[in-house]
């Protein structure tokens, strides 16, 4: 099973699905996408009852 995204498969006025925003840190950028697969990998455990990372 793989992860790609948890809410991020919309559009908005301040962001395109997952796109960084103009004047967005890198870092901001990056643990916003981290929050996100991280929702979603918290989800698919609590369905599944099984770690997608195979560990």
């Amino acid at each position: 099973m793989q992860n790609h995204s948890y809410g991020l498969h919309k559009i908005s006025k301040i962001r395109y699905g997952c796109g960084q925003i103009a004047n967005e840190t890198q870092e901001h950028y990056e643990e916003f996408i981290a929050n996100d697969l991280n929702m979603l990998q918290e989800k698919l455990m609590e369905v599944t009852g099984s770690n997608t990372q195979g560990t």
